[in-house]
C-alpha cells in the first residue's frame, strides 16, 4: 500500500553473490560477448560489495556518533558536578547523593562509552567501510575509462587478440583487486579485534 512507511534494508552479513556467466569462445561473436559478459560481471560484483559496505556503515556511524555524543555530554555533566555543587546549586542531585560522586559516575559512563565504541569497533569501522568503497568506486571509475577506450577503438578496427587478451587481463585484475579490499578490510577488523580482546582480558586480570 502506498501508505505504508517504505522499509529499511538490512544490509545481510555477507556480500551479497554474483553469479558468474556462463562463457563459449568458439567465433568471434562468442568472443565479443564473452568480453562483454565479463565486464558486466565485474562490474555488478564491484557495485555489490560498494552498495554493502554503504549499507553496512549506516549503522556504524549511527552508533559511534550516539556513543560519541553520550561521551561528551557525560563527560562535560561529570566535570561540573563539583562546580554546580560549589556554586550551591544541588537541588538536581538526588536526594542523599554527593556531587562529587555523581562526578565520577557520570565520568565512569563517559569513559564506559569510549570502551564500547572501541570494543565492537562503531568508529573505527565506520572509517573503515566509507574508506573501502570509496577506494572500489575509484577502481570501478578506471575499469569503466578503460572499458569505454576499448570500445571507442574496436569501432574504427575490429579487437585484435592482443586487444582482447589485454582486456581479459585488466578484468583479472580487477577480481583481484575486489578481493584485496575486502580482504585488507577484514583483516584490519580481525587484527582490531584481537587487539581489543587481549586489553579486555589484560585490564580484567590486572583488576
Amino acid at each position: 500500500m502506498s501508505g505504508e512507511p517504505a522499509k529499511r534494508k538490512v544490509p545481510s552479513i555477507n556480500i551479497d553473490r554474483v553469479e558468474f556467466p556462463e562463457l563459449t569462445w568458439k567465433s568471434d561473436g562468442d568472443v565479443a560477448n564473452g568480453l562483454t559478459a565479463l565486464y558486466k560481471h565485474a562490474e555488478a560484483r564491484a557495485e555489490s560489495t560498494i552498495t554493502w559496505y554503504l549499507r553496512a556503515k549506516a549503522s556504524k556511524s549511527f552508533n559511534s556518533r550516539a556513543l560519541r555524543l553520550l561521551t561528551i555530554l557525560l563527560g562535560t555533566l561529570g566535570g561540573l558536578a563539583p562546580i554546580l555543587d560549589s556554586a550551591g546549586l544541588t537541588g538536581w542531585l538526588p536526594m542523599g547523593a554527593e556531587a562529587t560522586e555523581i562526578g565520577f559516575l557520570l565520568l565512569g559512563l563517559a569513559a564506559a562509552c569510549v570502551a564500547v565504541d572501541k570494543l565492537f569497533g562503531f568508529s573505527s569501522g565506520w572509517m573503515r567501510y566509507i574508506t573501502t568503497a570509496m577506494a572500489l568506486q575509484e577502481d570501478l571509475s578506471h575499469l569503466r575509462m578503460d572499458w569505454a577506450a576499448t570500445m571507442v577503438r574496436s569501432r574504427s578496427r575490429p579487437l585484435s587478440t592482443t586487444d582482447i587478451l589485454w582486456q581479459l587481463e585488466r578484468i583479472r585484475a580487477f577480481f583481484d583487486t575486489i578481493d584485496g579490499r575486502v580482504m585488507q578490510e577484514t583483516r584490519a577488523w580481525i587484527a582490531e579485534f584481537q587487539t581489543n580482546l587481549a586489553d579486555i582480558e589484560r585490564a580484567t586480570t590486572d583488576a
